[in-house]
């Protein structure tokens, strides 16, 4: 049985990795806060946000349960650049509603599609806790202006009063998304835009580091 655990754990990591977008590095969330074999059924690493069999979507194979809230910046519709921010995304194709199942603090940590049950009750609480105001919080589910060009990205554009020399042309230490409408300037920013929930080599998740700023600056010029 441990011989097969093991293996069911493999398939499941390398299965959830393969239904990540391409250039998505790999890495491990073993010993980090977002191992919850501690609870979890078979002390299972990946259980909590993916399955192999009867997820929610077949993108990422998410597993765990999305939150019923409506998010929103319940102090601003639009951010200082013009560029307007979403009221959509529980239902918008992007993977922030992912993150946010667990970080809005209304859904247990352990509530899973598969096995249909809640295996651990604790809500997140505190400063991981972003929503589901998320009043305070860099915009998500929003355009970023790749390129040095005004994008469009879940239904928004880069707004008219957004410099666009005062963002990289191209950033590499951060992950942009692409939008399925499709199109050339089609990026946007999500939740794992500047956090990899795979890899804490930076706190937080962060892809880069906090000193001097490095995370704010590899999207912003100044």
């Amino acid at each position: 049985m441990h011989a097969l655990r093991k293996y069911y754990l493999l398939v499941l990591g390398l299965t959830a990795t393969a239904a990540l977008a391409p250039g998505m590095a790999s890495a491990s969330v073993v010993g980090t806060s977002h191992d919850l074999s501690g609870t979890a059924p078979g002390a299972q690493v990946c259980i909590a946000c993916h399955t192999p069999h009867s997820a929610n979507s077949t993108l990422l194979l998410w597993n765990h349960v999305l939150s019923a809230s409506s998010f929103a910046w319940s102090d601003a519709t639009e951010t200082t650049g013009g560029t307007t921010l979403p009221t959509n995304i529980k239902t918008w194709s992007g993977s922030s509603k992912n993150c946010l199942s667990c970080h809005d603090g209304t859904v247990e940590i352990g509530k899973t599609y598969n096995p249909a049950s809640t295996w651990d009750a604790t809500k997140i609480v505190g400063a991981a806790k972003v929503g589901p105001d998320l009043k305070g919080n860099h915009p998500v589910a929003v355009p970023y202006p790749n390129n040095s060009t005004k994008n469009t990205y879940n239904g928004a554009t880069t707004g008219t009063e957004v410099i666009l020399a005062d963002y990289k042309s191209a950033p590499t230490k951060v992950r942009l998304f692409r939008d399925p409408a499709g199109g050339a300037n089609n990026y946007g920013i999500e939740c794992a835009s500047c956090h990899d929930p795979h890899s804490s080599t930076y706190s937080d998740f962060l892809r880069d580091t906090t000193v001097g700023s490095a995370i704010c600056l590899d999207c912003h010029s100044n």
